[in-house]
């Protein structure tokens, strides 16, 4: 009986519990349910409101002044703001109390002013809670003013306060803070926690004690990760009424408190029908009450808070387009009207999409962290520098546009007034040559009362004369003011002995006379040659730190031969520390230079610490330098070696020491190439000139500059700066992720084993590196497909195998092993990142949210790869692999020999087949390869190509179109050769019959041809080809007949008579030294303006004398020589000599034989030669050379050629002939440039920069 009881009353608390609890969580289904994912999407952005005083009386207008204030390195766009007034107060006529800031630019600040109207009398019992603050939405007032100062005050303390408010008092104002509960849409106001950060405009430039602006991860990690997360569940659309409820706003509670009221409905269903059972109905019919109520309060919950939605479907398309994509800043400010409170609001609304990332293009970026504040700042050469709050979005403080101009703020003066004691030594001339500044911080310095940012930086005049200077400055944004010299190069004696050095300082001497001899000949050379042959290029500084504290400055490039060094420093005046370094040149070591650390490969070297209990000394210091190219097709890459000694023992992954002299190719782990993924808008190369960074919470980073071979990324040789992160593998060494940093975190590292296998796109980066390549592809690598295998193998563009294991750090460690070759590194989770206003992100999402798994390793043979996981369909990847095929639209008839190799297989896995439609394109398989051969008809011919792509059972085609151009039969339209080329077929097989007008001096049988004597005139010839079958008729350079069996072309000849007559001749034998090149001694005057050292008379093995213009480490430089002959020369004649070439390593080279109207590019002899000439012959950095813009011609480096060409200048063509021996390297006929009206003059030399050489002898010139 009591156990009845017992249950009948369970059953009877069941029902009442069901009822409570369906009720109360029908409550929160109207709470709000707005998780704001990321309010800090506008991180940086605040909004302070100030009026014109405290306390008013009523009667009086207030005038309220509303200042947004960005504090960050992104722009903000679109951003609305409400002013909400206390009850009864009102706008003056025409004034609006919400409107929208169209742009707020990062560091800048939008002020806008209004009046209320006369303010109303309160009782004086009123208190601030009868007044709801109500939106001022009133159509009556005044129209608010607003400006927007754009100027960026480089300190940061920008005014926030209008003109008319400035010394009013600070107890009026009240501080912008972020709102988390704004009900922006409603008219209520939400007072801001008093917890909330200070973000005023007024601190932008001090520490946040909250986390706006902190290091890597903070910005990023909020900012992105709002942006990036489509899926977050934000403000719903309805709002609570419900004081109980309202912080019951997280949709995890409402699903609990929902599922507890669906368990406790079930648990009153099962008593209603225990009640009915038993037939006791007055209970079942009082039970059954209240389970309906249930019931229908319960889908209640379901269908105004989409439960179901929740529970099926967290990542659905329901929340991507149900969320709120706003973030909101609030301000506020207290006052009293005759004595009572009242508070006047403004909210800022900001759409995610407002927040812009930006990107700044800084050439050699240095990275530094303000321990101030903060902040990350960037600077390079040029005097460019900007401010980042995360790493992901770069702000302009200046730019290298406005360089040198005197508005440029990162100095206190123009940059030769800054530096004029380096200047005054250069001379007036000099250049503008402010290079690769870095900067540090200095708390000795501080507490030693001087500045505490120290910078370094390169002063250069554009050769190897430099210095590297110190400047200081109070804050990072500067302005600089110029310490002194800490060392420099390229420097003569009466330098030295004038006082434009600190050589003497240095070594303790007063004059140059009191230097032993030893030091005396160790350090002043005599010329540029000799310094560079053994002494340091003083440019390209860095200060690093070692574990003791100890302040060293790493500096060099290979532009000299004496090799990286590092000077040690007084971290509290930063200039050169009184420790000496001792004279031991046989050692490295130098009181002046400090101590040599590498080789004479790399450039711009930069030294990070990272402390690990890996390195037995705690720490271990990666040494970066960058080698090749500065150009995009330059093939500009970066190199790391390691030591555990800041000042030696630095060696590569492989084991080679960075002092070793070796091929720079083979030396040094190449951290990245070129590089270009499937969604890549551009390749990425040229990637360079590089610093790094352990942030304050502990990231390690690699920042640097990065071009694009294709011009329209960022312009030709444009750049952007990018920083990835970087990561420690199980050796110790630094791997590179393959995306940019986009504020990765922690958790990005939480990957399992079954979360790495899959499809990835695969870049294995190349150690060589090339310069100006003529195939456009060479200058990056694509990605190919590979699979990560559950068990363990990879397939795919390569074959092997594959490991991971997460480490005590809670990374996950991966090994890829191929081509006998083990690959170590990490693998994590990449973020997607805002996209820049400049260039697209590079980074990408998979299909489930807005990260995707990659990986990044390197290897003991000093290469590294990436992988990113392949995020499409296999739809979209066959279709991506089938848009990426190059086939060309057309093929001309002089390009129909070459074979067109056509893809077997597409960067994202998919398997390629191809079909023609036509004979005139033959499609062969041979050797796991297929290639294309295009057969010219006798008139263009219109192919369709089908390449049909299969991935994993799909099937898509795509067709091409591609031009055959008809076949054309090359006569040359004059001669002094003895034969012509007369084909017997065409390319397509068909027989050709040739007939001559006159055999005897034009064999038609042969191609055999007799010139005329000497003194005859030439002999024009018709020569005629018959097509046979062709059923059509054509014409050739001239006419055309028809004889209805084939088509016919004609071709007039002009043969031309041998000259014989020679009337110029040089072989300069009967010259000894550069004695007589310089005495005019020559019969041909031979010049270079600007460098006539230049130009030298060498005997060659074989005992010839040539005349030679070789550039060495100078920039581009032009030579002539003048033929002094007797007469002019033009009409018909030859001219033959011999000519030996090796272009420039990095600008333009050329070699032209010129008219006597001449004209030169910019008229600048070291520009090259634009127009007047018989043939010219350009190139950049190749063996490949360009005759007169139009056919090409492949010359041996360095080796001896034979020139001639048949001259005419009637018809304005020369017959050139270029051989090697009994090679032909080029034989035809070239249109002259102005020359018809002009005579021969000489030859000329462009020298481009860097090691050109160009030489000619044997000259002679019959008529």
């Amino acid at each position: 009986m009591k156990n009845s009881s017992f249950n009948s009353s369970l059953k009877k608390s069941a029902l009442i519990l069901a009822t409570t609890a369906t009720v109360l969580a029908s409550q929160v289904a109207y709470a709000p349910t707005q998780v704001f994912a990321d309010d800090d999407a506008a991180e940086g952005l605040s909004v302070k409101i100030t009026t014109d005083k405290k306390d008013y009386s009523s009667g009086e207008e207030a005038s309220i002044s509303i200042n947004a204030s960005n504090n960050s390195s992104y722009d903000f766009q679109n951003i609305t703001y409400k002013l909400t007034l206390p009850e009864g107060i009102m706008m003056s006529s025409g004034g609006k109390t919400e409107g929208v800031i169209s742009t707020l630019p990062a560091l800048d600040h939008n002020e806008m002013t209004f009046t209320t109207g006369k303010l109303p009398h309160y009782e004086a019992d009123k208190s601030s809670s009868d007044s709801s603050n109500k939106s001022g939405d009133n159509k009556s007032g005044d129209s608010s003013k607003s400006k927007s100062d754009s100027s960026k005050d480089a300190s940061g303390d920008s005014n926030t306060n209008s003109k008319a408010n400035q010394g009013k008092s600070s107890d009026t104002e009240a501080e912008g803070s972020r709102s988390t509960n704004s009900d922006y849409d409603n008219g209520s106001e939400k007072s801001a926690s008093s917890n909330d950060t200070n973000n005023s405009q007024s601190n932008q430039f001090n520490k946040n004690d909250g986390n706006n602006g902190k290091a890597a991860g903070s910005k990023a990690n909020t900012s992105v990760a709002k942006n990036d997360n489509k899926n977050n569940l934000k403000k719903a659309d309805k709002v609570s009424k419900n004081p109980l409820t309202k912080d019951l706003n997280d949709s995890t509670s409402l699903f609990l408190l929902g599922a507890l009221a669906l368990a406790l409905t079930l648990i009153g269903l099962y008593a209603f029908i225990c009640k009915l059972k038993h037939r006791d109905l007055k209970d079942s019919f009082k039970g059954g009450i209240g389970l309906f109520l249930s019931l229908v309060l319960f889908f209640s919950i379901l269908s105004d808070t989409n439960l179901l939605t929740l529970v099926s479907a967290r990542d659905s398309e329901y929340y991507r387009n149900n969320t709120d994509p706003y973030s909101y800043v609030e301000g506020k400010c207290d006052i009293t009207v005759d004595g009572v409170p009242e508070t006047i609001s403004v909210t800022l609304k900001v759409p995610d999409k407002g927040v812009v990332k930006k990107d700044f293009g800084i050439h050699d970026p240095s990275i530094f962290e303000d321990p101030e504040s903060g902040r990350f700042y960037s600077y390079g050469s040029h005097i460019a520098n900007a401010m980042s709050t995360d790493l992901v979005s770069w702000t302009e403080i200046n730019n290298s546009s406005k360089a040198y101009e005197k508005e440029n703020t990162l100095f206190v003066h123009n940059y030769k007034e800054e530096f004029k004691e380096v200047y005054d030594w250069f001379g007036p001339q000099s250049k503008e040559g402010i290079w690769a500044p870095d900067i540090t911080y200095s708390k000795e310095a501080k507490e030693a009362g001087n500045d505490p940012y120290l910078m370094y930086v390169t002063v250069c005049n554009g050769g190897y004369k430099a210095a590297i200077c110190l400047a200081t400055a109070k804050k990072p944004e500067g302005p600089f003011s110029y310490k002194g010299m800490i060392v420099c190069s390229d420097y003569r004696e009466s330098d030295v002995r004038n006082g434009y050095t600190n050589v003497l300082d240095v070594l303790g001497a007063k004059s140059v006379d009191e230097l032993p001899s030893n030091l005396k000949n160790y350090y002043m050379t005599k010329t540029s040659g000799d310094y560079k042959n053994k002494l340091p290029d003083c440019i390209d500084p860095s200060p690093v730190r070692d574990k003791d504290g100890n302040l060293y400055m790493v500096y060099g490039s290979f532009t000299c031969h004496g090799g990286l060094h590092l000077l040690k420093l007084d971290p509290k005046t930063g200039l050169r520390s009184n420790d000496n370094y001792p004279f031991d040149p046989n050692k490295g070591e130098d009181p002046y230079y400090g101590k040599k650390i590498a080789n004479a490969n790399g450039e711009g070297p930069y030294i990070l610490r990272v402390d690990t209990n890996m390195s037995p000394t705690g720490a271990y210091y990666f040494l970066f330098w960058s080698q090749g190219n500065l150009r995009s097709t330059g093939g500009y890459n970066m190199r790391l070696f390691r030591s555990e000694y800041i000042d030696h023992g630095y060696v590569d992954y492989a084991g080679n020491s960075a002092m070793k002299n070796m091929n720079s190719t083979n030396q040094g782990l190449r951290i990245m190439d070129g590089y270009k993924f499937s969604d890549d808008k551009y390749p990425s190369t040229a990637n360079g000139g590089n610093s790094a960074i352990v942030t304050s919470d502990g990231k390690i980073l690699v920042h640097y500059h990065s071009k694009s071979c294709d011009n329209s990324a960022y312009g030709k040789d444009g750049f952007i700066i990018k920083s990835n992160e970087m990561f420690l593998n199980e050796d110790g060494w630094l791997v590179t992720s393959p995306d940019t940093y986009n504020g990765e975190t922690a958790d990005s590292m939480k990957l399992s084993k079954d979360d790495i296998a899959g499809d990835y796109e695969f870049i294995y980066h190349r150690l060589q590196f090339y310069k100006d390549p003529v195939n456009y592809n060479d200058n990056f690598v694509e990605s190919k497909v590979i699979t990560l295998n559950a068990d363990g193998t990879v397939t795919g563009a390569i074959n092997g195998t594959w490991s991971a294991k997460e480490d005590k750090d809670g990374k996950q460690q991966i090994n890829v092993s191929f081509d006998g070759n083990t690959f170590k590194g990490v693998a994590f989770k990449a973020k997607e990142g805002l996209e820049g206003i400049s260039c697209p992100s590079d980074n990408e999402t998979d299909e489930n949210g807005n990260e995707r798994v990659v990986f990044t390793a390197a290897g003991k043979n000093n290469r590294c790869i990436w992988g990113k996981k392949v995020k499409d369909s296999n739809d979209e990847r066959i279709n991506k692999d089938l848009e990426s095929i190059n086939i060309p639209s057309e093929i001309k008839f002089e390009n129909s020999d070459k074979e067109i190799v056509l893809p077997t297989k597409g960067n994202l896995g998919s398997k390629f087949t191809w079909k023609s439609n036509s004979k005139a394109f033959e499609i062969k398989s041979e050797n796991n390869s297929v290639k294309g051969k295009a057969i010219p008809q006798l008139e263009d011919t219109e192919v369709i190509l089908t390449a049909t792509g299969e991935l994993y059972g799909k099937s898509i085609s795509k067709d091409f179109k591609v031009t055959i151009g008809k076949e054309v039969i090359n006569i040359p339209k004059i001669t002094s050769s003895p034969t012509i080329d007369l084909p017997k077929t065409t390319k397509a097989g068909l027989k050709i019959t040739w007939s001559s007008s006159n055999e005897n001096v034009i064999n038609s049988a042969t191609g055999k041809v007799t010139l005329p004597e000497a003194e005859a005139a030439a002999v024009d010839v018709t020569l005629t080809a018959r097509i046979e079958d062709a059923g059509n008729e054509g014409a050739g350079n001239e006419g055309e007949g028809n004889t209805g069996i084939g088509k016919t072309y004609t071709y007039v000849v002009k043969v031309m008579p041998l000259p014989s007559e020679k009337v110029y001749e040089e072989n300069f034998s009967t010259f000894n030294a550069d004695s007589d090149l310089k005495a005019g001694k020559l019969s041909s005057n031979w010049i270079s303006p600007n460098l006539q050292n230049g130009l030298k008379l060498v005997t060659e093995k074989d005992n010839r004398k040539a005349i030679e213009f070789a550039t060495g480490q100078n920039n581009t430089r032009g030579a002539y020589g003048i033929f002094n002959t007797t007469s002019k020369i033009n009409g018909n004649y030859s001219l033959e000599f011999d000519m030996r070439l090796k272009a420039g390593n990095n600008q333009g080279s050329q070699f032209v034989v010129t008219c006597d109207n001449v004209a030169y590019n910019s008229k600048n002899v070291n520009y090259g030669v634009a127009s007047g000439y018989l043939f010219k012959l350009d190139t950049v950095a190749s063996d490949t050379w360009t005759i007169n813009g139009k056919d090409k011609v492949k010359i041996p480096s360095g080796k001896w050629v034979h020139v001639k060409a048949i001259v005419n200048t009637s018809s304005n063509t020369v017959a050139l002939k270029i051989s090697n021996g009994n090679s032909v390297l080029y034989d035809g006929s070239v249109m002259t440039s102005n020359a018809s009206t002009s005579s021969l003059q000489g030859i000329y030399f462009q020298g481009g920069r860097y090691q050109f050489s160009g030489a000619v002898c044997n000259i002679v010139i019959k008529k």
